[in-house]
């Protein structure tokens, strides 16, 4: 086995969590390899906030953080996110120089292109010393005394893997269900994927009594569930030629089931 193919750890994904991840382990003293399949990478860090990356929210409660996770063990986030604060990101943030504002409930967004925070990241790799590779496709991956991942570029080791490889929301961009697959290969239960943090489109005919809305944006209150499952959001909704759209579908998404009803009240107050 070459020196080269041997690290402390390999990062599979450089995305946001994958360039940050690689980016700590590496200044902390780890030999790590960050390897994505995409020859473009952290495009959705490129593509959030209209551009403009909405990269943290001032608003979190660092006491109880798991307030703001949506899943069935939201304490699950709660070490994570109480020992690295949105304050920390802002400081990170202010090192590299980035001009920011606050624009709505805490939500902090980047003056400039989002491209801004994706270069940070690597920048904080690059002082990590982390190796990267990109585009390199990633193929098996196997245990024997420390992780052998097979890769375009020939065959890998470390004792520490990290699969930072995202969700199925967005496959335009790169995302797949490697994750999910390397999940299931080890043993590891898997909670069947739902869309979240997603417009809502309309079939056919349905939508075209609204269609001439489309660009139409309004303040609203948008609530689904009942008793313990209720969650309401007051936020702005968006018509799109296809459905709803903005701040208020795309949260409410994350809670809404199939056949549930969705309510809207357009005169909030």
């Amino acid at each position: 086995m070459e020196a080269n193919s041997v690290f402390d750890a390999i990062v599979i994904g450089a995305g946001a969590a994958g360039l940050f991840c690689a980016a700590q382990a590496g200044q902390r003293g780890l030999k790590v390899l960050l390897l994505d399949h995409n020859e473009r990478i952290a495009e959705k860090i490129r593509i959030s906030g209209g551009g403009r990356a909405n990269f943290t929210n001032r608003d979190l409660d660092v006491r109880a953080p798991q307030r703001h996770f949506v899943g069935d063990n939201p304490h699950f986030c709660r070490s994570a996110l109480s020992r690295y604060t949105p304050q920390d990101f802002i400081e990170l943030v202010e090192k590299h120089g980035i001009a920011y504002h606050e624009k709505h409930k805490g939500q902090l967004f980047c003056d400039g292109p989002s491209q801004q925070i994706i270069d940070m990241l690597l920048a904080e790799c690059t002082a990590g010393g982390v190796a990267h590779w990109q585009p390199c496709k990633v193929g098996e991956v196997q245990f024997d005394e420390g992780y052998r991942v097979q890769t375009s570029r020939g065959e890998v080791r470390a004792p520490r893997l990290v699969v930072a490889t995202g969700g199925l929301s967005i496959p335009q961009i790169g995302a797949s269900d490697f994750g999910y697959r390397i999940a299931a290969q080890f043993g590891l239960r898997v909670v069947e994927p739902r869309p979240a943090l997603v417009p809502l489109t309309f079939a056919g005919e349905a939508w075209a009594p609204y269609a001439d809305l489309a660009g139409l944006a309004l303040p609203v209150q948008i609530e689904t569930g009942a008793k313990k499952e209720r969650m309401a959001f007051h936020e702005d909704l968006l018509f799109t030629h296809r459905g709803l759209s903005g701040p208020a579908v795309l949260q409410i998404s994350s809670y809404w089931k199939p056949g549930a009803p969705l309510t809207l009240d357009f005169a909030p107050g």
